[in-house]
């Protein structure tokens, strides 16, 4: 799009984490817990990702939505 075309520019960031799972010890390597009595964790991954999309919205709404679940939610900023 040409600078100046007087068309607004959405910005979008796209995101993809592989899912993590926390298999023992969660919350326990924060302090001050672990401070006072160690912590250990043990968590592993899969080969599946969460994914999210991020979005200007002109609204003034923050929405969210879960495809895979067919919900939507918004609300005010």
């Amino acid at each position: 799009m040409p600078i100046g075309s007087g068309m607004a520019r959405v910005q979008r960031i796209r995101s993809r984490a592989p899912l993590l799972f926390g298999l023992a010890g969660g919350g326990t390597d924060f302090n001050p817990y672990s401070e006072d009595f160690g912590g250990a964790i043990l968590n592993t991954t899969v080969d599946r990702y969460a994914f999210a999309l991020i979005e200007d919205a002109t609204d003034g709404q923050i929405g969210f939505i879960a495809c895979d679940l067919g919900i939507e939610e918004s609300f005010p900023l």
